[in-house]
């Protein structure tokens, strides 16, 4: 379990991303547009920087009952086994072998049943080296 100092100031910072118009910082919501055509909207997905310059405001009242809900919001989220749960929902085709030896080959589980009427197959194949556009290669 974490410190329950530092929960608490995690459960605080996440509640300026939830309600931010309650600690004073800009909303998503209510932009105001500046005369100029070129108007570029704010992005609020990282706002640390906004955050840090209102650091010492205090938590309104109003949002004192809130804090519960957001703490084991954000507990539940820290024991939660995401990778686990993907797995189980979406299991993956795709897994590397473990040994050393085979490090670098994949087994790719490939479906055959509707060409030859049995289950699946599996192929070893080697990882071919994967270029972006516009990469250089020299």
């Amino acid at each position: 379990d974490p410190d329950p100092r530092k929960q608490a100031e995690n459960v605080r910072h996440l509640s300026k991303y939830i309600f931010p118009r309650q600690y004073g910082l800009s909303s998503a919501f209510i932009v105001s547009k500046p005369e100029t055509q070129d108007f570029k909207p704010p992005n609020y997905l990282n706002r640390e920087a906004e955050i840090q310059e209102a650091r010492k405001c205090k938590l309104p009242k109003r949002l004192e009952s809130v804090l519960r809900p957001l703490d084991n919001l954000l507990w539940r989220h820290g024991k939660c086994r995401y990778r686990v749960l993907l797995s189980i929902a979406c299991p993956s085709k795709v897994s590397l072998l473990s040994s050393d030896y085979s490090r670098n080959l994949i087994v790719i589980q490939v479906n055959a049943a509707k060409r030859t009427g049995s289950d699946s197959s599996l192929a070893l194949v080697r990882p071919q080296r994967l270029t972006t556009i516009g990469s250089d290669d020299r």
